[in-house]
């Protein structure tokens, strides 16, 4: 099974991409575990860690717990001890850490994918948006993901002029499960 992280500055898309995909796989059941949320498909077998469509400003794993890790962990590696096999697709700074990319790469076929977006367009994003993100806090997360890229292999999208379609479909054919996403016919 598949676990794809899905990584990048904040602002370069990466909520919309993952509401995208959501949509794409269709009804899926939102569910709890502990401290970990996260939305089941069973057509596709697939879960999304995080919580979408909520209104706010910020989705994805932003909404969880800084502590979320663990409860992410265990949860998996229940799933496994019972024979449920789940691709798992996630993006956002609370997982994406070594601790929780180690765990994923020694149980599942990890796939990390870096969304990234020319520096004047980001920017504008932010802007058009609106952000309680301080500065600092954005450094802070850009030196992370270049910790990350020097650590683990990854595959790069470049969002800068492409439109949501296309980020879709790239990151798709980049995670590896365009099978199940074309299976379900939301290509």
């Amino acid at each position: 099974m598949k676990a794809v992280a899905l990584i990048g500055e904040p602002g370069v898309g990466k909520s919309t991409l993952m509401r995208n995909f959501i949509k794409a796989l269709g009804k899926g059941h939102v569910m709890k575990f502990r401290k970990l949320r996260f939305i089941m498909f069973n057509g596709p077998s697939i879960i999304v860690l995080g919580e979408y469509f909520s209104g706010k400003q910020f989705e994805g794993t932003d909404t969880l717990s800084n502590v979320v890790i663990e409860d992410a962990i265990l949860f998996l590696r229940s799933l496994n001890k019972k024979g449920k096999m789940f691709h798992v697709v996630f993006e956002g700074d609370r997982l994406n850490n070594r601790t929780f990319l180690d765990f994923l790469s020694s149980a599942y076929e990890l796939s990390i994918i870096k969304l990234v977006c020319d520096p004047m367009a980001l920017e504008s994003r932010i802007t058009k948006r609106g952000t309680n993100q301080t500065m600092a806090f954005r450094n802070r997360i850009k030196t992370k993901i270049g910790n990350l890229t020097k650590e683990y292999d990854m595959k790069t999208i470049d969002s800068s002029s492409m439109d949501e379609k296309s980020v879709f479909r790239n990151f798709v054919r980049e995670s590896g499960l365009i099978k199940e996403v074309v299976q379900i016919g939301n290509w």
